[in-house]
Formats: C-alpha cells, structure tokens, sequence
C-alpha cells in the first residue's frame, strides 16, 4: 500500500490492511512523515510492524536541487521523483498488487508498476476536494505564497479532472466509498467492471474494544459531538457552533464536543463560538489518539455531520457517521446526498437542510427526547452490525484481490 500521509493513523487503509491480513496477504505500507530529518543511508526513518502490517516511513526531506527537480517533475510531468524510487524498490523485492491511496500519487504507481496490478484507492472526489480545501486561504494567504499561486494557476480543477479520468482508465481496479462515488467515476470513463464500493463503515469490534479500552469521558448535560478534521469549511462545523447558541435557549445544559482536528479552521471556530457567547459551552480536544474516538462518542448523546452541500460532500461519507452508529446515538445531519441516504435507509436519525443552524437546532431538542434517542440508536447500531458494517466491505475488497488472480495463503 501507498500513503503520501502518515499511518497511523488512517482509518482507511487500517482497515483494509486488517481484512487483507485476514485473508493471508501480506501487506507492506509505505508512508511518509513531514519534518524527519534525512539519515544518512537513505530516506527510511523507521520500519515497524502495526496490527500485523510492515510499515515503512520515509522521510520528506529533502535538499534544494532534489526539490526543485521533484517540484518540476511533478508539475510537468504528474509524477513524485522520490516516491517513484520508493515503488520500483518495493518491486524490485516483490509486490503482487500496488494499491495506491488517493489520486496525487496514482499517476506515479501506474508509470512504474511494471506489469504489477495497481488498485486505485479514492478516498475521497479529490478535485472537488481541492476547491473546498483551497477555500481554506484567504486571498492575502494565497496571493503572498508563490507555491499556492502556482498550484491554482498550474493545478486548477480540470487539471485533476483529467489526472481522475487518466487514472480510472489505467488502473486495473479502483475503489469508490460510495455509489455516488462509483457514478461520478463512471461518468470519467472508469469501466463498470472495474470500480468497486468499499465504503468507510466501521468495524464494530474494534469499536466496542476502543470503548471498553480507552474510558469514555465524563460528561454532564445534553452533550453533541463532532469527530473528525476540521480541514475546511464545507465540514459545516461553524453551522453546529451556531445551532448551540440557538439550543441553549431551551437547554441551557447543552454542549458541542468537537474531538480532533489539527486545521487554522479551528481558531476561525473558536471566534465564532467567542462572538456567539458559547465558547465556555464547546469543548476543542485538538487532536487525539484515533482509539479514544469511540470513547467519546459512547459519551455522547448525538453525533453530528453537518456538512455543506457541494459536489464533493455530495459524494462521499465520514467514518464519523457510521463510527456515530456503532455508538448506538442517533445522527443528527445534514442533507447531502450520501450521507442522507445512510441515515434514512437506517433510520438512524433526522436529516435537515444544510446551512441552516434554526433547523440544527430544532432537530437537536426534539433528540433530547429519551424514547426518540433510544429508537434511533438502536436502528443505528442494527445497521452497522448488518448491512452497513465493515464485514462486508471487506468483503468486496478480498473480492477485488481475488479478480486480480492475487489470493491469499
């Protein structure tokens, strides 16, 4: 496997590593951590085993002249200089499949793969998701950053429209978290017979595990809580912070618990909170070790996704949501295509208008009721030990190794 981030941690790609484990695949990661300094007999600054998965981590080092030429490479040519050397090694000492995680890097597997199948992993739409994270800067932040000038200008959105349809036609497979997903790709030229949905549910056992391992935190009141990044504003986190400051006219004892989260986003929230009165009501745990999220979440009474509506939330789904179901609270979202679609298939919890702190709120009060909480929580936890539990993803993904003639011992 390829990760241009650091694992762990990767909710993701822990657990197809896990289901590959299973299947009798070995299974190597290599990522890559930032600010490593570079040892002296190459870029590896660790080799270690994680949950039964060898994990290489190279360093991102690197000195000017390799930067300028990896710079160049990568906006003449699409590809990573370093990361191509680190794929032909992995090779060179025996790969049956390169699954490559998300589209930056794909078009580098595939022009060093050799004959060796390559699997597509899209974690997410990425060239919707590159307008949403860019919105993150402001003109003063962009304009005074010769690289972000020259990422907009060299790398605007058609540019990875054209890197998505390049890399669904090459690859022998790609993965798609959902349906929606799978349409957009369709609709880039990606063949039926080769794009498949192995979306981000969870895996229950290592939830309850989590819950029993790592103590839920204490809580008192009305508690909501949101999980995940804060990379940018289409997440709607700033939607949530409004809606408390509309429910605590009714329940005064309400909280938000925002857990994790690394993103400059998180101090526009915190003056947002600051100017609605409700800082001292919302809790920033900054970020947190990935197996104390399920804790948190067992400690609340409903979990959030209050995502904006754009092309790219429209198409894909949050560990979160289905992580909020394994919990056993009911989901309070908002209307975007995929994420709709999960909680009222599951009757989980209540969907409303995106943007809309009013209908946030009102749809939080009437979840304080116990009854309504406890049916949507239990259909929740149902879904996820059944239809939309982890089990059978994984699945489809040994479905997918297995088409390739790549089986397990």
């Amino acid at each position: 496997m390829i990760l241009e981030g650091e694992y762990p941690p990767d909710a993701r790609v822990r657990k197809e590593a896990k289901a590959l484990l299973a299947s009798g695949h070995d299974v190597r990661v290599l990522t890559e951590r930032a600010g490593e300094p570079r040892p002296s007999d190459g870029d590896v600054v660790s080799r270690r085993t994680v949950d039964g998965a060898d994990v290489v981590v190279h360093t991102d080092a690197r000195s000017p002249m390799e930067e300028l030429r990896g710079t160049y490479r990568s906006v003449t040519a699409g590809t990573y200089p370093r990361w191509a050397r680190r794929i032909r090694d992995r090779i060179a000492g025996g790969a049956d499949v390169l699954h490559v995680h998300d589209l930056r890097l794909a078009r580098t597997a595939l022009g060093v793969a050799e004959g060796v199948p390559v699997v597509v992993d899209l974690h997410e739409n990425f060239p919707e998701a590159v307008v949403q994270y860019r919105r993150r800067d402001t003109p003063v932040e962009t304009l005074t950053s010769p690289t972000k000038v020259a990422r907009r200008v060299l790398r605007p959105k058609r540019h990875w429209d054209e890197r998505l349809a390049e890399a669904l036609q090459a690859a022998d497979h790609a993965l798609a978290v959902v349906p929606e997903a799978r349409e957009r790709y369709l609709e880039a030229g990606a063949a039926p017979d080769r794009v498949s949905v192995v979306s981000n549910t969870v895996d229950v056992e290592w939830f309850d595990d989590c819950v029993d391992r790592f103590s839920p935190p204490e809580t008192e009141g009305f508690v909501l809580t949101y999980t995940g990044t804060l990379s940018g504003e289409h997440r709607g986190v700033d939607t949530a912070i409004r809606a408390l400051s509309v429910l605590r006219r009714s329940v005064p004892d309400a909280t938000l618990r925002i857990v994790g989260g690394r993103s400059k986003v998180k101090g526009r929230l915190e003056e947002l909170a600051a100017d609605l009165g409700v800082s001292d009501a919302i809790e920033f745990t900054g970020w947190v070790d990935e197996r104390t999220i399920p804790g948190h979440i067992a400690a609340a009474d409903v979990g959030l996704v209050p995502h904006r509506a754009t092309p790219h939330t429209n198409t894909t789904v949050p560990h979160k949501l289905f992580q909020y179901m394994a919990g056993a609270i009911p989901v309070l979202a908002t209307e975007t295509t995929a994420v709709a679609r999960v909680v009222r298939d599951a009757e989980a919890g209540v969907v409303v208008p995106p943007e809309d702190p009013d209908s946030l709120a009102q749809a939080a009060l009437a979840l304080e009721g116990e009854e309504t909480a406890r049916r949507f929580g239990e259909n929740a936890r149902e879904a996820v030990q059944t239809t939309y539990g982890w089990h059978r993803d994984a699945e489809r993904l040994r479905g997918v190794y297995d088409e390739l003639g790549v089986a397990g011992s």
